[in-house]
């Protein structure tokens, strides 16, 4: 449905597109909060420690299920500007280096070999330069040199208004300026968590009353006359169902990615050689 969503054109289903783009960018801003949380309480603003958290995560998966270029560059777009409310309104200097650095990454991660640039206004340049500025202050190297990286590579698309402004509203990715609306969302427990209490509880025809259902089908099965075959295969499921869903489990665990690691092996000079202590904001 998404991707069909995104392939129309904006002006007939722009209801339907705008509560799309609202749920996208809400639980990506919902797992970057996630992300930066953890990231800040480890007391280390090193880009080894952002890419050990965001290996953690399972943030080297975040394109894994996008088909259409359509639907990338409005999910990537969508990205940086959830980002950018991080590195503009927050003050907690663990969280705007954090913020930092997933841009660093979504932009180097994207599966396309022609890059969306990052999109952003006077403004947020020049908190992003304030924030480098401070960290060589400090001695600390790995924000410095990865803001270079991204200069040379001419990764920055500077604009003068927020919005995107465009003749027919297909081309519109935005609709409005950033909010701060940052660290607001009621927070939620894992959706793994969730589905696996889900599955297993009492209130619910989770596996373990699978195993009951499916042993008190097969008796009747049986009973009737049905053949052993049918019955075997009813008597199976129960195990069938947990096997794939810890194949799946196993999959998303496995799908991490080499290119921030690629991309750390290229980092020289003084970035990069210690941890880089949280100093007060």
């Amino acid at each position: 449905m998404a991707s069909n969503l995104v392939k129309e054109s904006y002006s007939v289903n722009k209801q339907q597109y705008v509560s799309y783009h609202i749920q996208i960018a809400s639980a990506f801003q919902t797992d970057c909060e996630r992300l930066l949380v953890t990231f800040e309480s480890e007391v280390d603003l090193s880009f080894k420690m952002f890419a050990s958290v965001w290996r953690e995560m399972h943030f080297s998966s975040i394109f894994n299920d996008i088909e259409l270029v359509e639907e990338l560059r409005f999910f990537i777009e969508s990205c940086f500007t959830t980002i950018q409310k991080y590195l503009v309104f927050c003050e907690r200097i663990g969280v705007k280096v954090g913020a930092f650095y997933m841009l660093y990454c979504l932009y180097w991660r994207q599966p396309s070999k022609n890059k969306i640039r990052i999109r952003c206004t006077a403004e947020v340049f020049r908190h992003i330069s304030n924030l480098v500025d401070r960290m060589q202050e400090e001695g600390a190297y790995d924000v410095p040199y990865l803001f270079q990286q991204l200069k040379f590579n001419d990764a920055f698309k500077l604009v003068i208004f927020p919005n995107v402004y465009a003749l027919e509203g297909r081309f519109m990715w935005q609709e409005k300026e950033l909010q701060n609306d940052i660290f607001k969302e009621i927070k939620r427990g894992d959706p793994l968590l969730q589905t696996e209490t889900v599955l297993h509880s009492q209130e619910f025809y989770g596996l373990n009353n699978i195993c009951t259902v499916a042993s008190d089908y097969v008796e009747g099965l049986r009973k009737y006359g049905i053949s052993e075959k049918v019955c075997e295969a009813v008597t199976n499921l129960p195990g069938e169902l947990e096997a794939i869903l810890n194949q799946m489990e196993s999959c998303v665990e496995g799908s991490e990615s080499n290119v921030t690691e690629s991309k750390a092996k290229q980092l020289k000079g003084k970035a990069f050689t210690s941890k880089v202590s949280c100093f007060k904001s």
